[in-house]
């Protein structure tokens, strides 16, 4: 940050001040099409600021040299802004076609859980995704499959984008989509917010697990059976969202 972007002495609110003499330098609202996506790098802008000016407050140590310390993300190395999930659900939004296959792959599972289908709900597909066109792929072949023994078995696709990790490991498409330890979270979000939209348009309903409470704001309205996983039966925020969520039969 520059002296000129500084917040001055004579400022009743260096958030405000520091915010209205920068925002005309990065934000340019006739270079962006997209209102939201404007309104999203502006609020992202102010963030920043208020980590600037507020958070990282400087003390004077006693008996220490004249050094700034900090008592806020002393383990945090960089912030990157999440996509907000209204913005990408309005990039990617819900087609025709997967929406009748979601709401169809939703009734049929609640009536076999609940007794009312004397099929058999198979839950059926990869322990992980970690590459969209194979999941395409195999989302064809399962398809005929599914179309054929439709008499007997729901078959529902397991698409699932994390990995729970008790230590290390690699956590999943949405977490790290390029398997190289860079954990373009964004970029993650909107491959899988893509596999999800083509599965069910192809006409497959999806399960996928509910791992934190985070993801589901981008993903659930294409998933028709949603689980909970060994390691968070336990946890209290896992335990409250199946009455909450529409994807639980």
């Amino acid at each position: 940050m520059t002296s000129q972007q500084m917040p001055s002495q004579g400022d009743p609110d260096p958030v405000k001040g520091l915010l209205l003499r920068n925002a005309p330098l990065a934000l340019d609202p006739d270079d962006n099409d997209d209102d939201l996506d404007y309104a999203f790098r502006t609020l992202s802008l102010a963030y920043h600021i208020h980590q600037t000016t507020h958070n990282q407050q400087l003390f004077k140590m006693p008996g220490l040299a004249m050094e700034p310390v900090t008592t806020d993300d002393v383990r945090i190395l960089g912030q990157d802004p999440l996509i907000p999930p209204a913005l990408l659900i309005s990039e990617l939004p819900m087609t025709e076609a997967a929406m009748q296959t979601v709401v169809k792959g939703r009734d049929e599972a609640s009536n076999i859980v609940m007794g009312r289908d004397d099929r058999l709900l198979v839950i059926i597909g990869p322990c992980s995704i970690h590459d969209p066109a194979t999941a395409l792929e195999y989302c064809d072949r399962l398809r005929a499959v599914a179309d054929r023994l439709n008499q007997d078995l729901c078959i529902v696709m397991r698409a699932y984008l994390e990995k729970p990790r008790t230590t290390v490991g690699w956590k999943g498409l949405i977490n790290d989509p390029d398997i190289d330890s860079t954990f373009q979270i964004n970029k993650g979000l909107r491959v899988s917010r893509q596999l999800f939209r083509d599965l069910t348009a192809k006409g497959m309903p999806i399960a996928s697990e509910m791992l934190d409470t985070i993801s589901p704001q981008f993903l659930a309205d294409f998933i028709s059976v949603g689980a909970i996983g060994a390691r968070t039966t336990e946890s209290q925020l896992h335990r409250e969202a199946p009455p909450r969520a529409s994807s639980f039969p």
